[in-house]
């Protein structure tokens, strides 16, 4: 019996892949979807985040390039280049002007399509879940709060959810976990793997390596600004350059994506929507860590201003209104990926039987959360497992600095993939360690961690409560509403 624990991209892949390999064996399947904020029972607009869409470079694998072909079969993405399809483009501040990355297919250089799912991200995600064999798999809607090995020597886990419901006991335990679209947060990963200590050593230090960078954002509403109620501004998604304050901006989907991230915005064919990252390096001037206070109104102010005068719309300033307030938003992007194809894309640690795949291992995307996903699933061979004659199964653990690069950026990257390099935003180690993460860094450097509970004091702050919420359904999330 086997759990996955993510209603992640990756889990769903990861789900797909196994159950179809193990179709007529006596494997039984649990996917756990909710590992959402060990401290909050809302979605947020951003720590729950999709892009609007994504590019698949045509020297992908041939197995991302065979599941993209299957969702355009099934209608669940489209591809872009039309005018009804999300349109991406770059602003260069010394020129003042912007070029297309919309799509590539030029001679001599990374031809590439775009694709954007055709109701958002997290529903594409239901789709990929909906349709997994229900023989086989059996989906849990409950958050999860702690792991625990049984009692016996049978190396066996069990899964508690937030009505301290046990699940299990299970053979293997399986973690997906992915930084774009960001369906889970790595809160609640952090949590089940600690709760697991010391046994879970191994997977913990594997992430250790997995740096993400922290960034100054707003997400805000201002009235479009002609007769016809268009947007002047030419593109859904941009990224900017030679701008310190803006990075990135993105024009948000309204419908099921702002359910799914829990977006106070009405349904107004008379409104822009748009989430507006800065640079890592312009946060850290503001605000170097995560504690203190700060002035988040002036911070915002200071966004806006930069994105209203690069899209010539002064007005924007004067107009806009907070559709959340000014957040520092820790992990706003992955900066490193495993060196694949010399590292195989995910972590399993053999004498655990514990696992864990996403797009922090195979690069920040749909293409490395699918790459890492199948290559965990190709790893476990279950459809081989029953076999005499098979080989025991073999840890693959990227713990060492050699296993990890910094991702590059890519001609085609936007939204999140653009935060690119080694700076992380905040006053830190230059290591190469992830020092949002302690007890991870700990591990890494060698010391041996027998108990840890990282979100403790985060989660008496927010509601005085022990690990997990009350209760936590992204696929019944509904957007906020005002007090």
């Amino acid at each position: 019996k086997i759990a996955i624990c993510g209603g992640t991209l990756s889990g769903a892949a990861l789900a797909r892949v196994l159950s179809s390999s193990c179709a007529g064996k006596k494997i039984q399947i649990d996917l756990h979807k909710s590992l959402h904020d060990p401290a909050r029972s809302k979605a947020h607009p951003l720590c729950e985040y999709e892009p609007l869409s994504f590019a698949i470079p045509d020297e992908s694998e041939s197995h991302v390039r065979d599941e993209i072909s299957r969702w355009m079969t099934e209608e669940w993405v489209e591809l872009c280049g039309s005018e009804d399809c999300s349109s991406v483009g770059v602003y260069d501040d010394d020129t003042g002007s912007y070029r297309s990355t919309t799509t590539k297919r030029d001679e001599g250089t990374v031809a590439y399509n775009r694709y954007q799912p055709t109701r958002g991200f997290f529903t594409l995600i239901d789709n990929l879940i909906e349709e997994l064999p229900s023989d086989i798999v059996r989906i849990s809607k409950n958050q999860l709060i702690a792991l625990e090995s049984t009692k016996d020597k049978s190396n066996r886990w069990f899964l508690k959810d937030n009505t301290q419901k046990q699940h299990g006991p299970y053979d293997m335990v399986l973690f997906a976990y992915d930084a774009t679209p960001r369906a889970a947060r790595k809160a609640s990963f952090k949590q089940l793997l600690e709760s697991a200590l010391p046994t879970s050593s191994n997977i913990i230090s594997s992430l250790a390596r997995a740096v993400s960078a922290s960034a100054m954002t707003v997400i805000i509403t201002f009235p479009k600004t002609n007769k016809v109620k268009t947007s002047q501004i030419p593109f859904d998604s941009i990224v900017f350059e030679g701008v310190p304050a803006l990075r990135f901006a993105t024009r948000n989907r309204l419908g099921d994506a702002a359910s799914h991230r829990g977006m106070r915005v009405s349904n107004s064919k008379n409104e822009d929507i748009w989430t507006l990252v800065a640079t890592p390096e312009w946060s850290y001037q503001m605000r170097n860590s995560h504690g203190g206070k700060w002035n988040k109104q002036a911070v915002g102010k200071d966004i806006v201003t930069a994105f209203a005068r690069c899209v010539g719309q002064p007005s924007i300033v004067d107009q806009y209104k907070n559709v959340n307030p000014p957040f520092h938003w820790q992990g706003s992007s992955s900066l490193t990926k495993v060196d694949h194809p010399e590292t195989p894309p995910f972590s399993y640690d053999a004498d655990a039987s514990l696992g864990f795949c996403g797009d922090i291992f195979g690069g920040q995307g749909t293409e490395g959360a699918l790459s890492s996903a199948m290559s965990l699933a190709h790893h476990l061979n279950l459809q081989n497992r029953e076999d005499d004659n098979t080989p025991d199964l073999q840890s693959s653990l990227p713990n060492h600095a050699t296993n990890w690069v910094t991702r590059e950026l890519k001609e085609y990257d936007d939204d999140t993939n653009s935060i690119f390099g080694t700076f992380t935003g905040r006053e830190e180690p230059l290591d190469g360690l992830d020092h949002t993460w302690p007890t991870a860094v700990d591990i890494a450097n060698g010391k041996v961690v027998n108990k840890a509970d990282s979100l403790a004091k985060y989660r008496k702050k927010r509601n005085n409560k022990p690990r997990g919420p009350s209760s936590n359904n992204r696929s019944g999330a509904k957007p906020r509403q005002k007090r």
